[in-house]
């Protein structure tokens, strides 16, 4: 199944496509570009079954929580995202009461994250919100 799409990639994307073209073939190509994102998609997916389990149940409802209304962009790395938005909410909002964690705990696995990890629990979240009533039910759903 082919799906055409019209992008203009700045200078900077096609820079890195260039730069991580592993499969050798012209930036032009289109398959350069789909087989970046197969590629892309399947480093996540492994990286999403490694962090099964690594948070509990209410701790990834405190995540769905804070980062409800928040966009990543990558202007900030992932883990300091992950970690300034946490501690900004249990300061002001006092979120770990309501969903009975332990910030401590919680900082500390975040902090123990590499920046792939944390990008990688970012896209968790996103796929959370774009089908809570899915998800919410089997949070193991989330890290297939």
């Amino acid at each position: 199944m082919s799906l055409d799409i019209n992008i203009n990639l700045s200078r900077k994307a096609k820079d890195y496509l260039d730069e991580i073209n592993i499969i050798g073939i012209p930036i032009e190509d289109s398959d350069l570009v789909n087989n970046t994102i197969e590629i892309f998609y399947n480093i996540i997916k492994g990286c999403k079954s490694k962090l099964r389990n690594y948070f509990n149940e209410n701790e990834l409802f405190f995540l769905f929580d804070v980062f409800n209304a928040n966009k990543y962009n990558g202007n900030i790395s992932a883990k300091k995202y992950l970690l300034y938005e946490c501690e900004d909410v249990i300061k002001i909002d006092s979120l770990d009461l309501k969903y009975e964690i332990n910030v401590e705990d919680l900082i500390n696995k975040i902090k123990e994250l590499d920046e792939f990890e944390a990008f990688t629990i970012i896209t968790v979240i996103n796929t959370f919100w774009r089908n809570p009533k899915k998800y919410s039910e089997d949070l193991s759903k989330l890290f297939e």
